[in-house]
């Protein structure tokens, strides 16, 4: 399958880029991530950009498909190989048991490398509901962050609750 037929298929498009690739989209009316800070908003993929991205071979649902590195709790890091089925099958569960719709926002304030956040990005993408993804964590920013695009669902590791919940700006 190439990039046109997942499209096609998908909910919703966005394009996310950071310092690279800002060309391909120059003279279009797609938004990127330069548009409005770090949250992404989602666009229609159109057929000019499609032609410039690489194709994809038909996945393999139980082949390899995201590596991620355990902390070490039981001894030395170690990269763990998921496969598609796995990811996709976290991100139905995660909607499932969240209770997720369209009309939700996502905050990325944890690390998105890492599954304590990585599944949101299939989750709330297969749904069509809208991404905000900060720059680096600072508590105040976050709480003021929340308010302002409406978060109404985040993943927070226990050391940012900890630093939220100790935050003088927390009760405004």
């Amino acid at each position: 399958k190439n990039l046109r037929v997942l499209s096609a298929g998908s909910i919703a498009s966005l394009v996310w880029l950071e310092d690279i690739g800002h060309e391909i989209l120059e003279g279009s009316n797609i938004k990127n991530s330069r548009d409005r800070s770090h949250n992404v908003e989602y666009a229609p993929i159109y057929s000019e950009v499609l032609e410039e991205l690489p194709l994809f071979e038909a996945w393999n649902r139980h082949a390899g498909y995201q590596m991620y590195y355990t902390s070490g709790t039981t001894g030395l890091p170690k990269g763990v190989l998921l496969s598609q089925q796995v990811v996709l099958s976290h991100a139905e569960g995660t909607i499932a048991e969240m209770g997720l719709d369209k009309d939700d926002v996502w905050g990325h304030f944890a690390p998105m490398f890492h599954l304590v956040d990585a599944f949101a990005i299939y989750a709330v993408t297969s749904l069509g509901a809208r991404h905000v993804v900060p720059g680096p964590f600072n508590a105040s920013s976050s709480l003021s962050l929340i308010e302002q695009e409406r978060i109404t669902c985040v993943n927070f590791a226990s050391t940012m609750v900890t630093m939220m919940m100790s935050n003088p700006n927390l009760e405004k």
